[in-house]
């Protein structure tokens, strides 16, 4: 107890089991993003902005307005904020 162990004893146990420190938890990135898209009011905003990409030029024939386009792509991008 007052000396510990030797260093033989120490580089033998830290060859066996490592260094005595926790583990990283593991990343879920990509699970994380899907989860922004598909969960809460993201599925929402992306049907919304496809409608209003899908609609854009037909309804506002023939001169479309910019504004619907900068609208369609503000609720894409809220998407993973949300």
């Amino acid at each position: 107890m007052e000396q510990g162990l030797s260093d033989d004893q120490v580089a033998r146990r830290l060859k066996d089991f490592g260094r005595n420190a926790p583990t990283p938890p593991k990343s879920n990135t990509i699970q994380k993003y899907l989860g922004y898209m598909f969960k809460g009011f993201g599925p929402i905003l992306l049907i919304g902005s496809i409608l209003v990409f899908v609609s854009w030029k037909p309804l506002g024939e023939p001169n479309p307005a910019v504004a619907n386009l900068v609208s369609c792509i503000m609720a894409a991008s809220c998407i993973d904020s949300s």
